[in-house]
């Protein structure tokens, strides 16, 4: 993991969560991934924050990506971007949470390990941000599993309790984007430049 901000410091726990939840995620998910880099999206040069991006589905505004992948190009290899700022802004009210900063970094980053994963070693033809969220919901499965492994109790409580809201959740989240992707069509989709793949 690296950090990059300019004229922008992040909440203290983010790199520590971040941090945690790789630890929790199958080292074989990540196999052939560079880095994972923290960034503020403010401090962005200017033609990397205005205009859009092109995507599978069609154009995306840069102001709405909270992360991106970019997969290995040239040599290069490949890398996940994360634009700190963008997530904490809208939910400051409530990261002072420990488990509520993990799960809103968790679904920018599981959703953009997705696209590695896609991308790797689990090659499929459907849309790329369909797959990406497939595989968000199961990295969120391995990290609930691989903490409540040790312990019965939070393995029933996981099961039972954490695991269905979490579903329920995700399915809220995914039919409030859907209803914005109609007003706003460029908001739905993930951006792909040179290799880019992004997180809204």
């Amino acid at each position: 993991m690296r950090e990059f901000y300019t004229d922008y410091t992040p909440p203290r726990r983010v790199f520590k969560s971040i941090r945690k939840l790789l630890d929790l995620i199958p080292r074989k998910y990540v196999e052939g991934l560079d880095c994972v880099v923290l960034t503020n999206h403010s401090g962005q040069p200017r033609r990397l924050r205005l205009g859009k991006i092109l995507s599978s589905k069609g154009y995306v505004s840069r102001s709405h990506v909270l992360g991106l992948y970019h997969s290995a190009h040239r040599g290069k290899r490949a890398w996940i971007e994360i634009y700190v700022d963008k997530i904490v802004a809208p939910r400051k009210s409530y990261l002072w949470v420990p488990f509520m900063t993990e799960a809103a970094f968790a679904d920018v980053l599981c959703h953009e390990i997705g696209h590695h994963i896609h991308a790797t070693i689990a090659r499929e033809h459907r849309d790329q941000e369909d797959v990406a969220e497939t595989w968000k919901q199961k990295l969120f499965d391995e990290i609930g599993c691989t903490r409540t492994k040790k312990n019965p109790f939070l393995s029933l409580l996981w099961r039972s309790t954490v695991r269905p809201l979490a579903k329920l959740g995700l399915w809220l989240i995914r039919r409030w984007r859907g209803q914005r992707a109609k007003a706003q069509p460029e908001f739905r989709a993930s951006a792909r430049r040179d290799g880019e793949r992004a997180r809204r």
